[in-house]
């Protein structure tokens, strides 16, 4: 039987349903829009634990985690490391983890990233300076992710970071402020800045992560909306090379450093560019 999600019932079997039966009832919103076949509902089945991990631990990070003690991940999430991050792996990157919670992700990243990489860690908890081996690379210090006075001083000391991770307290408003502190000063231009465990914004009041009226995702939808900001009231011939000689748009500073957002499952990732603005060139012949 089908578990009900977000108070939907159990639609039955695709063999004895018409597509638009047992279909989402939606508001209307963007998702309404999508058709009655792919809202349907489908049973979902895990395989068994064995068939898991063979299929989401058989890359490197994952190897690497299933060998250090203290580790506790999303199994989904290696492949999604692995997008993100390989193109960093032996290049001496400096990386940033909010969280530090039992220093498994330390020990991870450390071997992952390799020799010369150095990994800082942030947390609230004074029993998490036993993780802090300086002399391996690794650097914990004490403070909150909402502070951004304690972030300023975090970039002043290690920064700016290749990549940093936001790992912390999973509270909406938390991981906003410090995207606003890190996502410019703290990231160098070529990094990633991401957030993961992002389900926690669908608990809802539950789990006191949800405080705000918007989800992480809803902030991220937002960013996605300003990378597009240049083609708000402008049309096509704005943007052809010939116009642009000389020209200037009025947009958000974030909108000229944000090249790039990822969505995963539970996670996303921006990519930190110093963008060009948009410019079209025609090579018709005439």
């Amino acid at each position: 039987m089908l578990k009900s999600l977000f108070g939907l019932k159990d639609a039955g079997s695709k063999a004895d349903r018409r597509p638009e039966e047992g279909s989402i009832a939606l508001e209307p919103s963007p998702i309404s829009y999508l058709s009655p076949a792919l809202l349907a509902l489908e049973e979902w089945k895990w395989p068994t634990p064995g068939e898991i991990r063979a299929q989401l631990l058989g890359n490197n990070c994952g190897e690497l985690w299933r060998s250090i003690p203290n580790g506790h991940k999303w199994l989904n999430y290696f492949d999604y490391y692995e997008s993100l991050f390989s193109s960093f792996r032996g290049k001496k990157p400096k990386v940033l983890e909010i969280g530090v919670d039992r220093g498994g992700s330390l020990v991870l990243w450390k071997r992952y990233f390799g020799i010369g990489s150095q990994i800082v860690g942030i947390d609230i908890k004074q029993d998490c300076l036993s993780f802090d081996r300086p002399s391996d690379g690794i650097h914990v210090r004490i403070g909150s992710q909402d502070d951004p006075v304690f972030l300023e001083s975090i970039v002043d000391e290690f920064g700016p970071f290749d990549i940093v991770i936001d790992d912390g307290s999973h509270i909406v408003s938390h991981q906003i402020a410090s995207f606003n502190a890190l996502f410019d000063r703290g990231v160098k231009v070529g990094g990633i800045y991401m957030v993961e465990d992002l389900e926690t914004s669908y608990w809802g009041q539950r789990t006191g992560q949800a405080d705000l009226p918007v989800t992480f995702i809803d902030f991220a939808r937002a960013v996605i909306d300003l990378m597009h900001k240049p083609y708000v009231d402008q049309d096509y011939g704005a943007f052809l090379i010939e116009q642009t000689s000389g020209a200037a748009l009025e947009v958000p500073y974030i909108t000229k450093i944000v090249d790039q957002v990822r969505f995963f499952d539970s996670i996303v990732a921006f990519y930190r560019r110093d963008r060009l603005p948009p410019v079209v060139e025609h090579l018709f012949n005439t």
